[in-house]
């Protein structure tokens, strides 16, 4: 568990209540707009909830992506968590951004 406050920015992650129906935290909702194209896009995301996200998460106490939303690229998410599939959870737990 992380109570993290940072004061001289003001910023704060708190994940205390983590195993609580319903916990949430950095939520995020916007938009995306292409530097190319221009064209915009919503943009939602969040910690352990995605806000506004409609029929895309039915978990009922955990975010779990609905199955008609797996072929655009929940499939992996859902075999680790739904499925408790050892592989798919190593790949969900890859440091992607960290180049090698």
């Amino acid at each position: 568990m992380a109570n993290i406050n940072c004061t001289d920015g003001g910023a704060e992650y708190n994940d205390e209540r983590l195993g609580a129906d319903g916990f949430s935290n950095n939520q995020y909702i916007g938009t995306w707009t292409s530097n190319t194209t221009k064209i915009i896009k919503t943009a939602n995301w969040g910690d352990y909830r995605i806000p506004n996200s409609n029929d895309l998460d039915v978990g009922a106490g955990e975010f779990m992506p609905n199955v008609k939303y797996l072929k655009f690229g929940w499939q992996n998410y859902f075999e680790a968590y739904a499925k408790d599939n050892k592989t798919a959870l190593a790949e969900e737990n890859k440091k992607w951004w960290i180049k090698k």
